[in-house]
C-alpha cells in the first residue's frame, strides 16, 4: 500500500510542476496478450509455468510540449492457460518521451510498476521456501508505444511492456486507445 501512496504523490507532483508548462492530459485504454513466466524454484511443486493469457488496462498521463510524458496506469494480466495461476495486476509509475512524426507518435517509456500475482488455488507459490497465495514486488519495466493520430484528439496504437519481475518475468502486447486533452 505504501507503494501506491508513493506511486500517486510522485504523479501529482509532476502534473503540478508540470501546470507552468503547456502541455496536455491523456487517457488510454490497452488491450492485447500477456506471457508470465515464474521460475522453479518460486513453485511449490518444483517446475517452472509459462502462461499465455489477456491483458487490459488504463493509463493517464502529462505531456510537456517538449516530449516529456509522466504516466500512471493499471494493467492486469488474466492467464487463461494455467490451472496455477489466476492473473497479475501492476500498477505502475512511468516516465519517457514522445516523438511526434506527422500524425505518428513514438514513445520510449521506463519505471516502477507495484505487481501483485495470485496462485489460483491454494499455496502454490514459495516465497522465502514457504508456501504463499501472492507475490508482491515492486520492480522496473520498459515500454514502448506507436500511435497513430488518426483525429487531433484521438489515436490508436500498439504497445509493447516487459516487466522484470522478481519471479521470473512478464511480458504485456496489444492495442492501445489514446485521447488527449490540451
Amino acid at each position: 500500500m505504501r507503494e501506491g501512496k508513493w506511486i500517486g504523490a510522485v504523479f501529482l507532483a509532476a502534473m503540478l510542476s508540470g501546470s507552468c508548462v503547456a502541455g496536455e492530459v491523456q487517457f488510454g485504454f490497452r488491450y492485447g496478450g500477456s506471457n508470465l513466466n515464474i521460475d522453479a524454484d518460486r513453485m511449490r511443486n518444483g517446475d517452472g509455468v509459462k502462461s499465455d493469457g489477456l491483458s487490459a488496462g488504463a493509463a493517464i498521463g502529462y505531456r510537456t510540449d517538449a516530449g516529456l510524458l509522466i504516466e500512471l496506469g493499471i494493467l492486469g494480466l488474466l492467464n487463461v492457460n494455467s490451472e496455477l495461476l489466476s492473473g497479475s495486476v501492476q500498477k505502475s509509475l512511468g516516465a519517457g518521451w514522445q516523438f511526434d512524426r506527422g500524425k505518428w507518435r513514438l514513445t520510449p517509456k521506463a519505471g516502477l510498476l507495484h505487481s501483485y500475482l495470485d496462485a489460483a488455488d491454494g499455496r502454490n507459490l514459495l516465497e522465502d521456501g514457504r508456501p504463499s497465495e501472492r507475490f508482491t514486488d515492486t520492480v522496473p519495466f520498459i515500454e514502448g508505444m506507436a500511435e497513430y493520430r488518426m483525429f487531433p484528439r484521438f489515436g490508436i496504437g500498439l504497445f509493447v511492456r516487459h516487466a522484470f519481475e522478481d519471479f521470473g518475468d512478464s511480458q504485456a502486447w496489444g492495442v492501445s486507445f489514446m485521447w488527449n486533452i490540451d
